[in-house]
């Protein structure tokens, strides 16, 4: 995996308004940087890389709770787990970007 560009942090959230609209950002605890865009894309991806981690600890309980011997269940764990960990590899490459 590629050497990450954004802040390592720590980041703070911080609400901001335009007009009479609120949001938040999280914006590194140093101020404003030259890693701002790489900020930017980890926030940005932050959505699927916590539905890809989420989608792995699923399998990965199914792992701990044990196979007996079950060769269709290892089959399938191996068939989800791949393709999300290569998933989760591209959304986290991009995010470094």
């Amino acid at each position: 995996m590629t050497e990450a560009k954004h802040t390592p942090g720590p980041w703070v959230p911080v609400e901001m308004m335009i007009g009479s609209r609120s949001f938040w950002v999280a914006i590194s605890a140093e101020g404003r940087l030259p890693e701002t865009e790489a900020n930017a894309r980890l926030i940005a991806a932050a959505p699927d890389m916590a539905a890809e981690a989420a989608f792995l600890l699923e399998r990965l309980s199914d792992l701990e709770n044990g196979w007996d011997d079950d060769k269709d269940a290892y089959r399938d764990f191996c068939g989800h787990v791949s393709p999300s960990a290569a998933r989760l590899r591209a959304i986290l490459g991009e995010a470094s970007k």
